[in-house]
């Protein structure tokens, strides 16, 4: 068995952050959120940036 969770939108992929990064710039979340979407619409990716590697790069 497997649940499958869509993977969240822009909006929810803010909260998200907020959750982890309490008080972080939201012009520096607003930017990342970005180039972040923008890479995962990029045809040929082997794997598409996940959820945890956003987070990472945000440290």
């Amino acid at each position: 068995f497997f649940h499958y969770i869509r993977f969240p939108d822009r909006e929810n992929m803010g909260r998200i952050v907020d959750v982890h990064f309490p008080g972080i710039k939201q012009e520096l979340v607003r930017e990342a959120m970005e180039v972040f979407f923008d890479l995962r619409e990029v045809p040929g990716l082997k794997k598409k940036p996940s959820t945890s590697e956003l987070l990472d790069w945000l440290k």
